[in-house]
């Protein structure tokens, strides 16, 4: 089942410390222009044969998002169902509406997949992340 979760959502998420994983369903040069808070990039494209390697098989509840237009976001809900996730949420607004809310975003180029392997699951989302991310290594 694919859920909707607006910004609210996602900040009571984090301040009651439950694991999520954002995830940004957009392009490479979006996701490396700006991005929410510890989001890993993970592009519809690739989305059905990176899931397992990036995701893991099963994991915290997955957020994902797009730039706001959610047409990206719902279709990679979709793929992460057929592939047996559950715990989807798709953040509607996406990061025009965390923008808008002048929100702290990151910018720094997209990890490899081998970082992500290597972080999960410390990249899941923590309160203090969402407002004062810490410094990315490396």
């Amino acid at each position: 089942m694919i859920r909707q979760i607006d910004r609210a959502g996602i900040l009571r998420k984090a301040e009651y410390h439950e694991h999520v994983q954002l995830v940004d369903v957009g392009g490479l040069d979006s996701y490396e222009n700006f991005h929410l808070p510890r989001a890993i990039h993970l592009p519809l494209e690739e989305l059905k044969s990176r899931a397992r390697m990036t995701l893991g098989k099963e994991g915290p509840e997955i957020i994902i998002h797009d730039d706001g237009k959610g047409d990206r976001a719902h279709a990679a809900a979709e793929v992460l169902l057929t592939l047996g996730y559950h715990g989807i949420f798709v953040y509607a607004g996406g990061k025009r509406d965390w923008v808008r809310a002048g929100l702290m975003t990151e910018v720094h180029a997209a990890p490899s997949p081998a970082q992500y392997n290597a972080t999960f699951p410390s990249e899941m989302v923590q309160p203090e992340q969402i407002l004062n991310p810490p410094p990315l290594a490396g």
